[in-house]
């Protein structure tokens, strides 16, 4: 995704109320986030902690607003528990997130999920750059489709590996 798009691409599970780096392509632009693998970002801010926050059980939810303290990072980012379940419930609908200025100034980002093979949340791929490049309407309309193809690959290749499978969201859920 990263060589099609030119985008920094990364693929993240839950950890706590963060989202987790597991996998992270960097852009070959100048202009980046400072990111990498093990990059911790709060999952409310970014398109990627959406996506996984978005096909979680309903107790998890409601755990995760009893403990998380929503953060303003830039004066766009959602800070209403109401309007963040909201967007949560919506993400679903549509089949993937996207964000513009939530997590820092400048930075779009889509993503998508990455299912196991009886349905459940994996991992969420993402796809971001900044806005200068791209808006938030392209990045839905031409890299969505790319981040969804690539996450298919992936849950191809994840049921040949149902330990990691099952350590993934074990690590994620607990």
């Amino acid at each position: 995704v990263r060589d099609a798009t030119g985008n920094s691409t990364a693929m993240a599970i839950l950890s706590d109320s963060d989202i987790l780096f597991m996998v992270y392509v960097s852009t070959k632009l100048l202009t980046r986030v400072v990111a990498g693998v093990g990059t911790r970002f709060p999952a409310y801010a970014t398109a990627a902690g959406r996506v996984l926050l978005a096909w979680q059980s309903k107790e998890y939810i409601r755990d995760y607003f009893e403990k998380v303290k929503l953060m303003p990072l830039t004066d766009r980012t959602v800070v209403s528990k109401i309007r963040m379940k909201k967007v949560l419930t919506e993400i679903k609908k549509q089949g993937y997130a996207a964000t513009e200025g939530q997590l820092d100034f400048g930075v779009v980002s889509v993503a998508v999920p990455v299912f196991s093979e009886d349905g459940q949340i994996v991992a969420s791929l993402a796809s971001s750059t900044s806005l200068a490049r791209h808006s938030v309407e392209q990045m839905i309309e031409e890299v969505v489709p790319q981040l969804k193809e690539a996450a298919h690959g992936i849950e191809f290749e994840l049921r040949r590996s149902p330990l990691l499978v099952h350590s993934l969201i074990n690590s994620s859920t607990s």
